[in-house]
């Protein structure tokens, strides 16, 4: 049972790092693609520098100081940096809605067959 309160917690602390990265390169980039790939680098970068830091206090290997690391960091950023127009909704909708119907629905396919593997 710890193992999967474990993943859930690094499950949280991805989300919250990734929503956090995903204000940050709004920053930068307006939306689109670009904006994606610099939440990548962004929660990937916050993701190993936490945990360097919880390694020099004995913490690397604890999920739990991790996702709250993460959610603390997320809580700092959500309260220093502005959102920036168009959130990731708006943009997962417009996208969404300038597919055509086989387009979607090779998608759906494709994410059923995935999780459906998984």
């Amino acid at each position: 049972m710890t193992l999967f309160i474990d993943q859930l917690l690094l499950l949280a602390a991805i989300a919250a790092l990734s929503a956090a990265a995903w204000r940050l390169a709004s920053m930068a980039v307006p939306s689109g693609l670009l904006r994606a790939i610099g939440t990548v680098a962004l929660a990937a970068g916050g993701a190993v520098l936490s945990a360097m830091g919880l390694a020099l206090v004995g913490l690397g290997a604890s999920a739990v100081a991790l996702a709250l690391v993460a959610v603390g960091v997320w809580l700092v950023v959500r309260r220093l940096v502005a959102a920036s127009p168009p959130s990731a909704g708006d943009q997962l909708t417009a996208w969404w809605g300038g597919l055509p119907a086989a387009g979607r629905v090779a998608r759906v396919a494709v994410a059923g067959a995935f999780v459906g593997y998984v």
